[in-house]
C-alpha cells in the first residue's frame, strides 16, 4: 500500500524523506506543510502527517477524529520570532501595550506562544494589544476575540511593518536586511531561561494520524513510527529545530503546550493526554 504523508524539511527528517529507513512505499507531500494544515483538518484525507499542536488541540476539542502520534518534528523556543523596526519606538516588550502586532492567524502556534511568553514573562496582558491578522484559524468554528482585527486583503505583515502600519509583528521566516529585529533582545538567554525553568521545549509541530487508518493499519504507523526515530537518531545536527520521539520525551512539553492553549482560550477544557493519543495505531 502507497502511503501519503506530510512532512517538512528538518534535519532530523532528511533520511526519512529520502527514502531510507522506512519499509513500506510513502509518498510525501511537496511543498512546505502550512499550506496543506487546514485542509487536512477538514479531510483527514492524507495517512500520516505534521501538524501544529494548537490546531490539534482545537481539532480534538471539537472531536475531529484525529490521534497524536508521540513526535514532536518541530519544536524549541519562540522568543525570537516577534519583530519590530530597529530605529522604531519599540525597545522592549513593554512598549507594546496598546500597539498593533501583525500574525498570520490569532491560532498560530508560535503565535499563541509570544502572547504566553508576553503575559506570563513580561506582565502584559494579551487584551492589551491589538492583533492584526492575514488568515483564519485552521480549524472551523474559534471565534477571534474582540481586540483581533483583520488585514487588508494583499497585505503581508513584513511590508505592513515596515510601511509603519503596525508596531510589530510575529514572523517565522526572518526579515532581510538589518532594519527589522528582534522585540526581546536577548532571545537566545530568553528562551534558554525558559527551557530550564519548565524542563520542556514549547512545541511547534507534531505529527498526528487519522484513527480511521490506524485501526486499519496499525502496521504501517508503527513502520512509520521506527522509521522517523532511525532518522532522527541518524542525524548529525538539528540546527535551530528539535525533535522528541517518545512519551517520556514529549509529555511533559505536551502538558505545557495544553496548559498555554487553555489560558490563551485556545481551546475551552483541559484535555487528557491519555485521549491525545487514543486510537492511534500505537497503543
Amino acid at each position: 500500500m502507497m502511503i501519503t504523508a506530510l512532512l517538512g524539511d528538518y534535519p532530523g527528517t532528511r533520511e526519512m524523506k529520502d527514502g531510507l529507513g522506512f519499509g513500506a512505499e510513502c509518498s510525501f507531500l511537496p511543498g512546505r506543510p502550512v499550506k496543506h494544515f487546514r485542509a487536512f483538518i477538514e479531510r483527514l484525507h492524507i495517512h500520516i502527517a505534521e501538524a501544529p499542536i494548537m490546531t490539534v488541540l482545537m481539532a480534538h476539542e471539537r472531536a475531529v477524529p484525529l490521534a497524536l502520534l508521540p513526535v514532536v518534528v518541530l519544536g524549541g523556543t519562540q522568543h525570537r520570532f516577534l519583530y519590530s523596526l530597529t530605529d522604531g519606538p519599540i525597545r522592549h516588550p513593554r512598549d507594546l501595550v496598546g500597539k498593533r502586532i501583525g500574525v498570520r492567524a490569532y491560532t498560530v502556534t508560535t503565535v499563541v506562544w509570544l502572547r504566553d511568553i508576553l503575559e506570563q514573562d513580561y506582565g502584559i496582558a494579551r487584551d492589551a494589544i491589538t492583533w492584526v491578522v492575514f488568515e483564519p484559524p485552521h480549524v472551523d468554528g474559534f471565534v477571534n476575540p474582540d481586540n483581533v482585527v483583520q488585514a487588508p486583503p494583499g497585505a503581508n505583515a513584513e511590508d505592513m511593518l515596515r510601511d509603519g502600519l503596525l508596531d510589530a509583528a510575529i514572523l517565522r521566516a526572518d526579515p532581510v536586511g538589518d532594519d527589522v529585529s528582534p522585540v526581546i533582545k536577548a532571545y537566545e538567554q530568553a528562551g534558554d531561561a525558559w527551557r530550564q525553568k519548565h524542563d520542556a521545549l514549547q512545541i511547534n509541530h507534531v505529527m498526528t494520524v487519522p484513527r480511521a487508518f490506524a485501526q486499519q493499519r496499525p502496521d504501517l504507523v508503527a513502520q512509520f513510527m521506527q522509521g522517523l526515530e532511525s532518522s532522527v537518531a541518524r542525524a548529525e545536527e538539528t540546527p535551530g529545530e528539535e525533535t522528541l520521539i517518545g512519551r517520556d520525551a514529549v509529555d511533559r512539553s505536551l502538558e505545557l503546550a495544553v496548559a498555554c492553549a487553555r489560558r490563551q482560550g485556545i481551546i475551552t477544557a483541559t484535555p487528557d493526554l491519555e485521549e491525545l493519543y487514543r486510537g492511534n495505531g500505537l497503543m
